[in-house]
């Protein structure tokens, strides 16, 4: 073998001796200082190692040819290093994408996947035509402020994030890229926000359909079918795509909801109270179905209609700044608020922290405690105990 490889500050050199003169370039590829023994990476960086043997192979084959110079050995290694040499393959990052998001049909939920390509498109769109070897940290930073520019709060920045490394992580695990370019680019801290549920009184309101002073209001069918099943996500605590997916066969005989949890693929179980089975009783089974967009703003016409305004504080995350802002819970009320207030409000009535988390889905305390979220009145009430 002609070539050799260096260590050097995270990188890995090559070198190689042509007519006495020693030519060595970077190689792109970056390794822990701990993972190279002897001038060569350790056997268990395999990737690594198949990489360097690809270009070794390409290199002993060009000192063979005849028109060999210092200058054909730099283009050589150079062009490996681009993706541009016919031994390596490269691609522009919407092929790179398109090929991301066929592989993924398969294990991702169609409406995940449309999200995820949506904002794939976004990063292909800011630098048309750019190939992925094309990509490094400054053009990863200028396109996050881009993100910014959108006045998104960092939540949704991340998730931007979270799918160019989705990529990025896929198209080095399949030799699209030479090295993995998820160094170049990290989430935002996101830091704690104040949380909003419904109380236990405004959640009587909902099942008496009444407002604040306790006078009943007429509800139409479609503002009836929606407090039904806002109150059925108050007792289980479900996302809304596990509502919409609910049906008759996940109930066990001992009345027990049992299904796969539609974000984390997870088995959750919870009981069911006389109030939700009620609830399914009188729909057969079958429960109402509106798109989440459609479902959420029906919600907060049903909120005005009963009067329930209560100001609650909404927190926004920007560029690592919290803003709060007091708003009538009618304006921003939504079904996941409905999943918050299940843990809220069991955990109000006593039931074991680790008895909800089964419940809920959620795996560790950091996410667990976003959905807490206890009123000034909780608080108070709970205090009141210690007189």
């Amino acid at each position: 073998m002609q070539a050799k490889y260096q260590f050097r500050e995270g990188k890995i050199l090559v070198s190689v001796n042509y007519r006495g003169e020693r030519i060595r370039k970077s190689t792109g590829i970056s390794i822990e200082r701990n993972k190279w023994n002897n001038g060569y990476p350790l056997r268990s960086q395999t990737l690594i190692r198949e990489k360097l043997i690809n270009l070794s192979e390409i290199l002993d084959k060009h000192l063979e040819e005849r028109d060999v110079t210092k200058l054909s050995i730099i283009n050589k290694i150079e062009h490996w290093v681009k993706g541009t040499d016919e031994n390596v393959k490269v691609f522009k990052i919407s092929r790179l994408i398109d090929l991301y998001i066929k592989d993924k049909k398969q294990t991702i939920k169609a409406n995940t996947l449309k999200k995820k390509e949506s904002r794939l498109s976004s990063f292909n769109d800011f630098k048309p035509n750019k190939e992925i070897n094309d990509i490094n940290k400054k053009l990863l930073n200028d396109y996050i402020e881009t993100i910014y520019e959108k006045d998104l709060e960092d939540s949704s920045v991340n998730n931007y994030i979270k799918d160019i490394k989705a990529l990025f992580n896929w198209a080095y695990s399949n030799d699209h890229t030479v090295t993995n370019l998820t160094k170049y680019i990290g989430y935002i801290r996101l830091l704690d926000k104040e949380m909003y549920s419904v109380t236990e009184v405004e959640l009587n309101q909902l099942k008496n359909s009444t407002n604040a002073k306790g006078e009943v209001i007429r509800l139409s069918n479609k503002h009836q079918n929606i407090c039904d099943l806002f109150i059925f996500d108050c007792y289980t605590g479900f996302r809304y795509g596990d509502i919409k997916a609910f049906n008759k066969e996940m109930i066990t005989d001992n009345d027990t909801i049992v299904l796969r949890n539609e974000k984390t693929n997870d088995i959750v179980r919870v009981p069911l109270l006389e109030t939700p089975l009620n609830i399914l009783e009188k729909y057969d089974y079958e429960l109402p179905k509106y798109s989440s967009q459609k479902a959420n703003e029906y919600l907060k016409d049903l909120f005005t209609a009963l009067s329930m305004n209560r100001k609650v504080r909404v927190s926004v995350q920007k560029r690592g700044r919290i803003f709060d802002e007091l708003k009538p819970l009618n304006e921003v009320i939504s079904f996941h608020t409905g999943r918050k207030s299940f843990i809220t409000i069991g955990l109000l009535n006593g039931i074991n922290k680790e008895i909800i988390k089964a419940m809920s889905g959620h795996k560790t305390d950091r996410e667990y405690r976003k959905y807490v979220a206890f009123t000034n009145t909780d608080l108070k009430n709970e205090m009141k105990k210690r007189d």
